[in-house]
This record gives structure tokens, C-alpha cells and sequence, in this order.
């Protein structure tokens, strides 16, 4: 995952807790509700990779 797929991921989360807590759907609210779970896992289990990228020759 690169710095552009880490904040793409980041901004996506945000849209969805607003969707989220916009819906009134219980049925849609656990497909977001399951998105951003899933997005979240991937968060975390690349959480250390940009800022390794602060250290590489990958941002010049």
C-alpha cells in the first residue's frame, strides 16, 4: 500500500461513517457497517507502511 491508497482508504472511512449515520436502514447501515470494517482491517494491517515510506526513496 502506498501514501496514495493509505489517505484514498482514509477519506473513503469518512464518507462511510457519514453515510452511516445519515442511513435510516438498519439492512444498508450493516453493508456500510461491513465496508468500513473491512476497510478499517486493512488500515491496520498495513498501519506502519507510510510511515516507512518516510524513510525510502519511494516519495522522491
Amino acid at each position: 500500500m502506498n501514501w496514495f491508497e493509505y489517505l484514498t482508504i482514509i477519506e473513503e472511512l469518512g464518507r462511510l461513517f457519514e453515510e452511516y449515520y445519515r442511513c435510516e436502514d438498519n439492512n444498508i447501515r450493516e453493508q456500510i457497517y461491513g465496508e468500513i470494517k473491512r476497510l478499517g482491517t486493512l488500515l491496520v494491517e498495513n498501519r506502519n507502511l507510510p510511515f516507512s515510506l518516510l524513510n525510502s526513496d519511494s516519495l522522491l
